[in-house]
């Protein structure tokens, strides 16, 4: 059973993923929009190989040595790799990539300075070149390792024979979890060695390359933070008509690709501007444009503040297609909705707007078919139900009444 704490922390993860899903800054920000395939890919491919890194902490040894091993790596390059490519995208750095830092070569400074690579110690190479050594070293077999990477000799050629799987421990003294590699080499020194490499600084490193996450992370939330303190300064003129107060949040709304709230205020603007033919219900249409006009110093406060749970409270307020449960009509009325304006089903809806009609909504206005556009319907539905169910009472919002 494994006992270990996890060593890669997967809220990191989280967050990125929390950010990427609870924000649309990837959708209105020029550079993030292009990368967004490429974080959505780097984190479902984070999220598997974290979590089989942290339930596989033990070091690789004996006979399960190579394949846990080639395992590790495999994982851990998926790791280093995909965060490393990601963060060169973002342009970001930080000391332990840089080469002429003594950050970048804290891990395994003292393996290159060893045997078998005896390197002398203004010429390690950082930790990155040597992680990508070793990887090929474990990963080769019988092919070649030629890619210098600041360790090979001039002209050296090295082979990996094999994972070495046992007597890595050296002296009673030394701590017992090395994992090691065969090398054939083509300079006589470095040739039927074996080079070891304590499988805890292995981890430490990788665990140092998955936080520089939060590099990205830092970026991403520094550029919603610029975002929300740029739309907060953005008000709505009270000085403007209303429909053109509306038309002005809605073009907002849609510059920052946010189509949820793009949807609702629509909403508002279509029963504003889509005609009322009868003049039987011109008088009660006006008192129900009315109500959404009052509304709108409430919405452009809460439009300002970015508060949209009060902004979406507020135009479901006057929106909202229902009727007290126990009338059973809530289903129908959602279905005619659906109905109305597909070409396909709309006659599906005509016995059902009548019904609907006769039972409440010829209290408030008068629907006539034959000749009214779809869009009219759906308005004079919308303010049916908001007479029936009462909502025409003023309520009153932590912002205000309206």
């Amino acid at each position: 059973m494994n006992s270990f704490k996890p060593l890669l922390d997967e809220r990191i993860c989280d967050s990125m993923y929390g950010t990427l899903n609870s924000t649309n800054v990837f959708s209105y920000d020029e550079e993030l929009k292009a990368k967004h395939s490429q974080v959505c890919a780097v984190l479902d491919r984070l999220r598997h190989a974290t979590a089989w890194i942290n339930t596989h902490q033990e070091t690789p040894k004996g006979m399960d040595a190579p394949t846990g091993l080639m395992t590790f790596m495999m994982f851990a390059s998926v790791v280093k790799d995909s965060i490393e490519r990601l963060r060169e995208e973002f342009g970001l750095s930080a000391t332990i990539f840089d080469k002429g830092h003594p950050d970048s070569c804290k891990f395994f400074k003292n393996v290159c300075m060893g045997e078998p690579l005896s390197i002398p110690e203004e010429g390690c190479p950082t930790d990155d070149a040597f992680f990508q050594y070793f990887r090929s070293l474990v990963f080769a077999h019988p092919g070649m390792v030629t890619r210098s990477q600041g360790i090979l000799l001039e002209g050296e050629v090295q082979y990996c024979p094999f994972i070495v799987e046992r007597a890595l421990k050296r002296y009673a003294y030394e701590p017992d979890d090395y994992v090691g590699v065969m090398i054939y080499s083509s300079v006589k020194e470095r040739d039927w060695k074996t080079l070891r490499v304590r499988f805890s600084v292995l981890k430490d490193y990788l665990k140092s390359r998955y936080e520089s996450l939060g590099l990205v992370l830092d970026k991403v939330n520094k550029k919603i933070k610029e975002s929300t303190k740029a739309w907060k300064m953005v008000k709505v003129d009270s000085q403007l008509p209303p429909l053109d107060q509306l038309k002005f949040m809605r073009d907002e709304f849609d510059k920052r690709c946010d189509d949820w709230s793009v949807y609702e205020t629509q909403q508002l603007i279509d029963l504003l501007e889509c005609p009322c033919t009868l003049e039987v219900n011109q008088s009660r249409v006006k008192m129900f444009r009315q109500e959404i006009v009052d509304s709108l110093p409430a919405l452009c406060k809460a439009f300002s503040r970015l508060d949209y749970a009060e902004y979406f409270s507020i135009v479901n307020h006057l929106t909202e297609i229902e009727v007290e449960e126990s009338r059973k009509l809530n289903y129908t009325l959602r279905k005619i909705f659906e109905y109305l304006g597909n070409p396909d089903k709309r006659d599906w809806a005509t016995p059902d707007i009548d019904m609907i009609a006769k039972d409440f909504v010829c209290k408030w206005v008068k629907i006539d078919q034959r000749d009214m556009p779809d869009s009219e319907i759906k308005m004079l539905l919308t303010l049916a139900c908001y007479y029936e169910y009462g909502k025409h009472q003023p309520i009153k919002r932590e912002m205000g009444e309206y």
